[in-house]
């Protein structure tokens, strides 16, 4: 349907055009004024290079930003790091002896176990109450993202700790009373020395209050992609093994693919059953930006059409503007002007028109720009000179394709153009 539309829209124009001319004035090459023609072509080869030059203005940006949260620092090392999950219950109940099988390889630098595999944008939420300077707690609770780890998953995640310390296997009672919150969360409530402060996690099967205490301060790192900003964040140790169903392995980068055979090797070991299915951490984060990706693929799709349209455009637009003005081109070719000041003499009114368009199209591609931008909490500045470039490109390919009809004009024999009707 949109064809059809398309097809007899650009039909009607040039019948509606050929059906006003007179006949026998016409027949005498007497076609009358196309001023108002070509103010209307004009217009559309304003609204062509509008369109191409915010779309590659967008197309920077977009690239841009991709490139920005491909290098971004996540606060932890996601470099070489693989993730499985155990879907084998038994299993989970040989975490222990899983690790110390994975550790026997010189191939596999560290192992820890986790809830959940960050980077998926699933991790759950928790209601926790701070307490009061004076030790009491009030009855309004607060949300922070929960995440069940192992004592071995901050170091083999290279997480920096910013106070305190981390789990350790030393000290059992970890489990029931020790947490790590991020720097995101000590901020929220006002916490100078994080460091000893106790939270309330709920209540346990009697209905007594669960009572932890801040054993360490984590460095902020995004367990989401840049869509999202950093929430206040609660890591406790797994309370039991059917919790530490999601692997962590960090792989020495020397020989990735034998270290890959010895983990799916040990996988195999103690769950015979299901497949291997495991995920590299930065494979995890890039795939939130799927979407993104995709976008920039079709943008520069649509760059490609929309430039290749308005040099259509342009093109057909000096053509006629050679053509109206061929006598006088003739004229000032026989009185000495040069093939560079008859091709500039046609290009600067068409060059003019682009210079519109870049004016039209900046604040055009900016505001659109910044509202898909929006969609990120970490997300670059967009600089003018995306713009520039964008607008210097839209410019050079007008000239490139201006020129190559205005030098043919030009250097077309003065005698055919003036010789009479």
């Amino acid at each position: 349907g949109f064809a059809l539309l398309a097809g007899g829209l650009s039909g009607l124009y040039p019948a509606l055009f050929l059906s006003g001319f007179k006949l026998i004035p016409a027949l005498k090459g007497q076609t009358g004024s196309h001023e108002g023609n070509l103010r209307f072509r004009q217009s559309l080869v304003v609204f062509q290079f509008v369109v191409t030059i915010a779309l590659m203005a967008a197309s920077f940006i977009i690239y841009q930003q991709l490139q920005f949260v491909g290098a971004k620092d996540l606060g932890f090392n996601k470099d070489q790091v693989l993730t499985y999950h155990l879907n084998n219950r038994a299993a989970r109940n040989n975490i222990d002896q899983i690790k110390a099988a994975l550790g026997q390889s010189p191939l596999i630098e560290s192992v820890a176990v986790a809830g959940n595999p960050i980077g998926n944008n699933d991790i759950g939420g928790q209601d926790y109450t701070p307490a009061n300077n004076d030790g009491s707690f009030s009855n309004n609770s607060q949300m922070a993202k929960q995440f069940d780890i192992d004592e071995d998953f901050v170091p083999t995640l290279q997480i920096k700790i910013a106070a305190g310390r981390n789990f350790s296997k030393d000290m059992p009672t970890d489990k029931d009373n020790k947490v790590l919150i991020n720097e995101t969360l000590a901020r929220k409530n006002g916490w100078t020395k994080p460091v000893g402060q106790k939270i309330q996690l709920g209540t346990d099967t009697a209905g007594k209050p669960m009572l932890y205490e801040v054993a360490g301060v984590l460095k902020d790192f995004n367990i989401y992609s840049l869509q999202h900003k950093i929430e206040p964040l609660i890591v406790k140790l797994a309370n039991k093994n059917g919790d530490k169903d999601n692997v962590y392995v960090r792989l020495n980068p020397r020989n990735t693919s034998t270290a890959l055979q010895q983990v799916a090797t040990v996988f195999k070991q103690f769950d015979a059953e299901n497949p291997f299915e495991y995920h590299f951490l930065d494979d995890n984060f890039a795939r939130q930006y799927q979407a993104e990706k995709m976008q920039g693929k079709l943008l520069i799709g649509f760059t490609l059409l929309a430039i290749f349209i308005a040099c259509l455009g342009l093109f057909g637009l000096i053509t006629f503007t050679a053509e109206q003005r061929r006598k006088e081109i003739g004229i000032r070719k026989v009185l000495g002007s040069s093939v560079q000041a008859l091709v500039l003499l046609l290009a600067r009114d068409l060059v003019k028109l682009v210079a519109i368009a870049m004016l039209i199209a900046w604040p055009l591609a900016w505001l659109l720009m910044n509202h898909w931008l929006a969609d990120f909490a970490y997300r670059i500045q967009i600089g003018w000179w995306v713009f520039a470039l964008a607008g210097l490109t839209g410019l050079l390919i007008a000239l490139v394709t201006v020129s190559v009809q205005a030098i043919k004009a030009a250097l077309a024999n003065p005698v055919h153009s003036l010789r009479s009707d």
